[in-house]
Formats: C-alpha cells, sequence, structure tokens
C-alpha cells in the first residue's frame, strides 16, 4: 500500500525527489530516512513493519494512534495506519 498523506511538505518533497531542498537536523541520515520511507511506502500491513531493524512501536501520550518506526537512536518515521495504508508520514526527533 502506498503512503496516503505526509506531515510535512519537506518530507513529501524528499520522498517523491529522493534528495533534500532545504536544510533539515536530519540530513546526515538521508540514505537510512529514505530507505525506511520506501518500506513504509511498500507495506501491505502493520505486521510489514515489525522487522527487527525497524523497531515498531504504537506511541502513547500526544502520539496516541500513530507508530514509530527507528530510522536511528534520535531519528523516528512516523506516521498513522489506515485501512489504505501509512497516512500523516513524517521524520521527527525522538528526544
Amino acid at each position: 500500500m502506498a503512503i496516503q498523506s505526509f506531515g510535512s511538505r519537506v518530507v513529501e518533497e524528499f520522498f517523491v525527489e529522493q534528495i533534500l531542498t532545504r536544510p533539515v537536523g536530519w540530513g546526515s541520515i538521508q540514505r537510512v530516512a529514505i530507505r525506511k520511507l520506501d518500506v513504509l511506502h511498500y507495506a501491505r500491513s502493520l505486521q510489514d513493519l515489525n522487522a527487527p531493524g525497524n523497531r515498531l512501536k504504537a506511541l502513547r501520550g500526544r502520539l496516541r494512534g500513530l507508530y514509530a518506526i527507528r530510522i536511528n537512536s534520535q531519528w523516528r518515521v512516523i506516521f498513522r495506519w489506515t485501512p489504505k495504508g501509512p497516512a500523516d508520514v513524517d521524520i521527527v526527533d525522538y528526544h
């Protein structure tokens, strides 16, 4: 299932163009970030994302209803899972 929507324009442009067009804090991890976005884009179910390297996690608190997969110790791809696939996809600083 394809990514349905993005939480930020920067992440959407990055996914489409495969290159950052403006400076962001996660610029140094572009290769891993695009790989994680690709995995998310091609996932058919939430279980497809449950590989050990992704460290899939259901978020709590103010982010309840969202999931996260790990890029590195600092950055996560967060998203909402819908029947049509991932939505509101964004890259956030975990700390």
